[in-house]
């Protein structure tokens, strides 16, 4: 869908693509203007390193790694399909998620009840 921003620039708005790389439409696009937003991302600040998110994230996509601020949550958003399992769980509300819908939220209950 093209839309028009709140200054008036035209925009490509679409949902992230379920793919295990980045979809084709940013790899080939000749003036690198299409880019893939982060779905999921971490607050660094509040990430105390429990690694649940990492043992709950279905799609091996939370890896904890070493930083300044200790071991974090890192999400690899190539792999991360949004679905918020890693959210849900955090204990500390690090985890924060962007365009989260009810459909996504039926699909990761379906997915979970598929390896259950």
């Amino acid at each position: 869908t093209i839309m028009v921003d709140q200054i008036g620039h035209r925009v490509l708005k679409c949902d992230k693509c379920f793919m295990d790389r980045p979809p084709a439409c940013v790899e080939a696009c000749p003036n690198n203007v299409l880019i893939l937003e982060e779905v999921e991302y971490v607050d660094q600040d509040a990430c105390i390193g429990c690694g649940l998110c990492e043992t709950l994230c279905l799609r091996g996509a939370i890896k904890l790694v070493d930083t300044e601020k200790g071991r974090k949550s890192q999400i690899n958003q190539d792999l991360c399909r949004g679905c918020g399992i890693c959210a849900a769980s955090c204990p500390r509300d690090a985890i924060k998620m962007r365009y989260f819908t009810d459909e996504k939220a039926f699909e990761t209950i379906a997915e979970l009840l598929e390896v259950a």
